[in-house]
């Protein structure tokens, strides 16, 4: 078959990666209709993502993360207001970035207007 031929090749291409934590785990159709088919592989979360092509001979790559998240990642949606802990941070700091962007549009301003 030429799509087991280019899983062939592509294993023996990129079958290096493997040392790296990348699985290659075959050939998935994810549109019967069309029939299109990728190649599936699976990659750790730390994993140089420019080492994989987007596509290969025609046949797209999707790569997923397999394996655990670090506690950083985790959430527990069941403690009432998870939200606020993450959203409260980003607020503060959008707050900053708008407040460098006022001032620097004031200074801009000032130098156009006195010179």
């Amino acid at each position: 078959m030429l799509l087991y031929d280019t899983l062939d090749r592509f294993e023996k291409k990129f079958g290096y990666l493997k040392k790296k934590g990348l699985r290659i785990n075959g050939l998935k159709m994810i549109d019967p209709k069309r029939k299109k088919h990728v190649i599936d592989v699976s990659r750790p979360l730390i994993f140089d993502n420019r080492l994989l092509p987007k596509s290969f001979e025609g046949l797209e790559v999707k790569a997923i993360i397999h394996g655990d998240l670090p506690t950083e990642f985790k959430i527990d949606r069941t403690i009432p207001d998870w939200q606020k802990k993450f959203t409260s941070g980003l607020l503060s700091v959008s707050r900053r970035l708008l407040t460098v962007a006022v001032l620097r549009s004031k200074a801009t301003w000032q130098c156009k207007h006195v010179a």
